[in-house]
C-alpha cells in the first residue's frame, strides 16, 4: 500500500508522524507531492518525491493532504 502527502512545500511534524507510523505498522511506501518541495525535504520526511500531482494520486492508496488553513 501507498500514502501520499500532498499540500506543502515542507513536510512538517504531524505529516512526518503520519508518514513514520504508516511505514512502521503497516509497511506502507510514502510518496509526496507539492509544487514546491524538493526531492531532499521528501527524502529526509522518509518520503519518495511523486514526479507531478496526477502520479502521486495515480500511485497511491490513501492520500493525506496538509495545508495551511486561512480565509
Amino acid at each position: 500500500m501507498t500514502l501520499a502527502l500532498g499540500g506543502e512545500q515542507e513536510i512538517h511534524e504531524l505529516p512526518r508522524r503520519v508518514a513514520a507510523l504508516c511505514r512502521t505498522l503497516f509497511g506502507m511506501e510514502v510518496l509526496a507531492w507539492s509544487q514546491n518541495l524538493t526531492e531532499e525535504r521528501a527524502s529526509a520526511a522518509g518520503a519518495t518525491l511523486a514526479g507531478s500531482l496526477p502520479e502521486l494520486m495515480a500511485a497511491s492508496d490513501i492520500v493525506s493532504v496538509h495545508v495551511v488553513l486561512s480565509d
